[in-house]
């Protein structure tokens, strides 16, 4: 892989975050597993940035998915950051 290219996937971030809202109830449905007590204000940052910290991205993705605001992580992911690459040998073909 070349890492020069390299870009990494975009994800649907505000769309996971309002559909677990309201805020108060994301952290009592993390603090119920366990997870530290974490201000709803960070959670309204995040979803402004669109941008969740990789700590706790697997508790929303789980949270998500638990909702069933997300069926799969492929739902999670945004639509023009999916590219096909043909198979190498399907390349030849042409």
């Amino acid at each position: 892989m070349n890492t020069r290219n390299y870009e990494p996937p975009k994800w649907r971030i505000r769309e996971l975050i309002d559909g677990l809202k309201p805020y108060r109830r994301i952290v009592e449905r993390l603090e119920a597993r366990g997870y530290p007590r974490l201000p709803q204000s960070s959670i309204a940052g995040w979803r402004m940035h669109n941008s969740i910290p990789n700590v706790w991205l697997p508790a929303f993705i789980d949270l998500g998915l638990e909702s069933r605001v997300i069926v799969s992580i492929d739902d999670f992911r945004e639509p023009e950051s999916i590219t096909l690459e043909p198979f190498p040998e399907l390349a030849d073909a042409g």
